[in-house]
């Protein structure tokens, strides 16, 4: 009998990733046969160590980039001629919300735009790393943890 018979890929991710601050994303977690397939939102020096450790793990595909900075792309490129990544770049957050082909995503913006973008990304059934703060108000935290769970 297994110690965790209804986990499931989001809920463990979920769970992990809460309790082990996004190191819970390790290669034995995840499927070879079907790359998770990451987004980083905001592409400043937090954003780039994400890219940096993503692009490493086996396992795990950097989809796409945002950042409203288009001077920041590149940076990116550079880390695409590194790594076997090729990311899609974007500009607007929102847009790169609305594609089907990102599993999860990064945030590492400032702080005020923490919550909003969790919250949007939550509501697209995305799995979300918020860098902290993940909300600057007890509002916001309340309106990201409803949209977590009616979203799972």
């Amino acid at each position: 009998m297994s110690l965790f018979p209804s986990l499931t890929r989001r809920a463990f991710l979920t769970a992990a990733s809460a309790a082990l601050g996004g190191a819970a994303l390790r290669a034995e977690f995840i499927d070879p046969q079907r790359p998770l397939r990451v987004a980083v939102v905001g592409f400043g020096a937090r954003g780039q160590q994400h890219a940096r450790t993503f692009v490493t793990m086996p396992g795990v595909a950097l989809a796409a980039v945002c950042d409203r900075d288009r001077a920041r792309f590149g940076d990116c490129r550079r880390l695409s001629q590194e790594s076997d990544a090729n990311p899609r770049f974007y500009d607007d957050a929102y847009d790169l919300l609305a594609t089907a082909n990102i599993d999860a995503i990064t945030i590492a913006t400032s702080d005020e735009y923490h919550a909003d973008l969790a919250i949007a990304a939550a509501r697209t059934g995305k799995h979300v790393f918020v860098e902290s703060p993940s909300a600057l108000s007890f509002g916001q935290v309340s309106a990201l943890v409803s949209a977590a769970e009616r979203h799972q």
